[in-house]
């Protein structure tokens, strides 16, 4: 089968549609990559609460699909709304990567010995995820937030010429950028003398999603089979609970809202996030089922359980 993969054409994207293509390729297809510019990636001056309705990196990779310009969107999965398009259909949620967020630091900005956040008093910390923010601004009511916008080289560039003392990112990005670098599909993340610092995500909910490669496709079309046999049903089944939970407190881009659903054993376990009115609200449960895990926390953030 010939399929058309699209793609944002961050280097980080193309690493992603690069590892999709490479799978389907060796299941025998013939594929392509086709990049979208998107919403997101067109005005980087503006934080994402500004740019309008959640989904500022997935509309356009949506409307190639239904216009039948591609066969498969490969989106981070955390950049996907809650409501699916009609006619679309997540055909797949790849093996989940780091979950987590990483800190990168200036060496000056460094302090382990500082709470929270190993960096010092009054730092500038650069981000432009709302829930990024409410969780410093809880941990850490000192630090000046900066907004950061850009492709993730550009964020570092940003950082180790002096805009910022330290910045925000997802591990799993960093991660697949470095291993697309061994492949040479792109330069390496260039982390001169930064300090590089996993934050916990028991305590820093990551976004739903965060980690995780999701493929969308048209839900009556060949490309679905192909696509599908790409499907972890591990990373699914927590890909599904967290994205309930998304739908059911109407969270978007620009709602503070985190969630991160794991396995314990045979038992799933959620914890999550929610501001409300300038309060952060956290939740937590466990159980086997994904939509009564996310009814239950939605019950418990909506109602202002702390």
């Amino acid at each position: 089968m010939s399929l058309r993969i699209g793609t944002r054409g961050s280097d980080l994207a193309l690493a992603q549609a690069h590892t999709i293509q490479r799978r389907l390729t060796a299941a025998g297809h013939e594929t392509s990559i086709v990049v979208i510019q998107t919403t997101g990636d067109l005005d980087l001056t503006k934080s994402f609460a500004d740019l309008g309705p959640a989904g500022v990196f997935a509309v356009e990779l949506r409307a190639a699909l239904l216009a039948h310009t591609i066969d498969i969107a490969v989106h981070s999965a955390k950049d996907i709304p809650a409501q699916i398009p009609a006619g679309l259909i997540l055909a797949a949620t790849t093996e989940r990567a780091a979950p987590h967020d990483r800190l990168l630091i200036r060496p000056a900005a460094h302090d382990p010995a500082s709470h929270g956040l190993p960096i010092i008093h009054s730092a500038r910390l650069g981000t432009a995820a709302a829930r990024r923010t409410a969780l410093v601004r809880e941990i850490r009511p000192d630090l000046q937030l900066q907004s950061l916008r850009g492709n993730v080289p550009t964020r570092i560039a940003k950082l180790l010429a002096g805009e910022h003392d330290a910045i925000l990112l997802a591990a799993a990005g960093l991660d697949r950028l470095s291993a697309a670098a061994a492949l040479g599909e792109c330069d390496p993340p260039d982390y001169g003398d930064l300090i590089l610092h996993d934050l916990d995500p028991t305590t820093f909910t990551p976004a739903p999603g965060q980690g995780t490669i999701a493929l969308e496709t048209r839900r009556d079309d060949p490309a679905l089979a192909a696509a599908a046999s790409l499907d972890d049903p591990t990373a699914a089944c927590c890909l599904a609970a967290e994205r309930a939970l998304l739908a059911a407190v109407e969270a978007g881009c620009h709602t503070p809202f985190g969630a991160w659903c794991r396995h314990s054993g045979p038992t799933l376990r959620m914890s999550a996030i929610l501001e409300r009115d300038g309060v952060l609200y956290r939740a937590a449960t466990e159980g086997d089922d994904p939509k009564a895990l996310a009814a239950t926390l939605a019950h418990q953030l909506l109602a202002g359980d702390r």
